[in-house]
């Protein structure tokens, strides 16, 4: 048995001492005052120096050291003061930063007896502190403030804070303090914390990981939902109405309702069976005329996007979809090789149901949040890649990447490595293939009505069945009008999608706005506000707090995922054709 087999876990996790803390700045970088919270006592210092002694004193001290703290989102703001100071301070030490996305995961640092962990608490709960604090119901939800007019450290302000640090600390307690979390221990993201509950309570029996050799061909088989744009403008006339559907728990429906691939039991480049659990490599050619593909790539030179194409193509997908693929009238043209695997049953039939249950039973939202967010939360556990950087402070030691250097003269290098952590990438591959294939089948009875669809949802002007079990269809809303210019980005009466941009400056956009931008007229442009840069960009700019100066904002790219068509009744398109 592989040393990095998934395994139960036999004992109840453990759950640490904690303490929160958040930062308040006049211009975004000019520091006032942090206040630190640890369920007992609320304070607040106007210096990082008082801070940082505090922090030492509580880990290397205390008969119960602190030596976790908490930011909402402080992987894209609080760390980088936090980071600024520590990184000049003769008593610490940075050992390693942990990136997620432009921002930081965490980053650990180590005093003269102890080593102390800062987390972004986001990593745990996607969404506001505001919709956090309310959701779960606690004393101090966060309060308003305008920081334009915020100067200087005042009774107004500390109790803004105040109630920033004990409401996270409320919130973060609940969550702990729930008998499933309590149970498995604490995890620093959503995904391991899925995790950790599955195999405390779920997981029956060791589960392999991939080899290197496989890890790195099932990675070209996996891939997420389907976004695209079918007919890119509706404008109902009379009673007419585009319908927005959206699948109850996509992901975990399919998680329980089918079987699992385990370990990889044979490799071949001359035996296909497509009865079997597998991914094959291949090339497949799908007729012009097909409106709706189901095969996908990203390999292709021409069009290096997520693309479901018609013509000829490469790629890796699963036995599943190629085999859905050729009853629809697609051919298998050549056959390079099959990756074949043990099937290992309905490993999270159980914990979908259990989950499900307990939001169905909950009694407060509390409840309920927490079920929804492990249900989506655990299939891309299963794929996490091994291969992953740290940065570390260069002090010219082996195994590091030289990356840049701060303007106060520290170098940052990158460290590469390979984390000795369980991953079954073909698990999680099967789960977003299966979730691909349930879209398809309800697009395809909807296919010349269609409009948009994005993973889990879809528009049509179709009356389709509805129920209120999981991966059943539940009718979301209905429109008179919609526009979709891109991915995630739309117009309807009911709201205004536009990925990247502040959710507050787009609310004054117009139908007519979408609708002429879709002709080639920039309408959809915002002036954006200085902010902060995040972690590298600030980096490679020398320092860690610098303002990134606001500029126009717009909509620039046109829609290249499908070809889009306008006819004299309106618009259509049909998918792009690869030779």
């Amino acid at each position: 048995m592989s040393q990095l087999s998934l395994t139960p876990l036999k004992t109840p996790g453990k759950n640490e001492a904690f303490s929160v803390l958040d930062i308040e700045a006049t211009k975004w970088i000019n520091f006032l005052t942090i206040g630190v919270y640890d369920g007992d006592t609320f304070i607040h210092f106007e210096k990082l120096d008082l801070f940082i002694h505090y922090i030492i004193h509580r880990s290397d001290h205390d008969s119960i050291p602190i030596r976790r703290y908490y930011a909402h989102f402080g992987g894209i703001y609080d760390f980088l003061f936090l980071l600024d100071a520590f990184l000049r301070h003769p008593d610490l030490s940075v050992s390693a930063i942990t990136p997620r996305g432009s921002g930081i995961l965490s980053f650990t640092v180590r005093t003269a007896r102890n080593r102390i962990v800062f987390y972004d608490s986001s990593a745990l709960f996607p969404f506001s502190l505001k919709k956090l604090t309310h959701s779960f119901g606690v004393t101090h939800r966060k309060m308003e403030i305008d920081h334009s007019k915020v100067t200087r450290v005042t009774p107004q302000l500390l109790k803004y804070l105040k109630y920033d640090c004990i409401g996270l600390y409320e919130s973060l307690k609940k969550f702990f303090k729930t008998p499933i979390i309590q149970d498995a221990g604490a995890a620093a993201t959503l995904a391991g914390q899925a995790l950790k509950v599955y195999r405390r309570r779920y997981l029956d029996r060791p589960i392999e990981s991939l080899s290197v050799s496989c890890d790195h061909f099932m990675r070209r088989a996996y891939a997420g939902g389907r976004t695209e744009i079918f007919k890119p403008l509706f404008e109902g006339k009379r009673s007419a109405h585009l319908h927005c559907y959206d699948v109850n728990s996509l992901y975990p429906f399919v998680m329980a309702d089918y079987e699992f691939p385990g370990s990889c039991e044979e490799v071949t480049n001359e035996k296909l069976d497509l009865s079997k659990m597998g991914f094959i490599e291949g090339e497949v050619l799908v007729p012009e005329g097909t409106y709706l593909p189901l095969l996908w790539t990203r390999e292709n030179q021409t069009f290096k996007k997520f693309i479901f194409p018609t013509g000829r193509f490469k790629g890796v997908w699963s036995t599943l979809e190629l085999k859905e693929a050729i009853e629809l009238g697609a051919k298998l043209t050549d056959f390079k090789q099959a990756y074949y695997f043990t099937n290992i049953g309905p490993i999270f039939k159980k914990y979908v149901e259990d989950l499900y249950q307990m939001r169905l039973d909950s009694k407060d939202e509390v409840q309920s949040i927490i079920a929804k967010l492990l249900l989506n939360s655990l299939y891309g556990r299963f794929g996490i890649n091994r291969e992953r950087e740290k940065l570390v402070i260069d002090q010219g030691q082996q195994g590091i990447i030289p990356y840049l250097q701060l303007k106060s003269g520290i170098r940052i290098a990158k460290k590469p490595i390979d984390l000795k952590i369980f991953s079954n990438v073909a698990i999680a591959a099967w789960v977003t293939a299966l979730a691909r294939i349930h879209m398809h089948r309800i697009m395809r009875k909807c296919e010349k009505t269609l409009y948009y669809t994005d993973t889990d949802s879809l528009f049509t002007t179709e009356e389709l069945p509805t129920g209120s079990g999981i991966g059943k269809l539940k009718l979301e809303y209905s429109t008179r009008q919609a526009c979709f210019l891109l991915p995630k980005t739309y117009y309807t009466d009911h709201k205004i999608v536009m990925k990247g941009f502040d959710k507050k400056k787009i609310t004054h956009f117009k139908f007519e706005d979408f609708q002429d931008s879709l002709e080639g007229e920039i309408r959809l442009q915002i002036k954006e506000e200085d902010k902060p840069f995040r972690l590298k960009g600030a980096m490679r700019r020398g320092k860690l707090l610098l303002i990134k100066k606001g500029a126009d904002k717009r909509i620039k790219s046109l829609y290249d995922k499908r070809v889009l068509i306008k006819t004299q009744n309106g618009w259509d398109s049909r998918p792009i054709h690869l030779n």
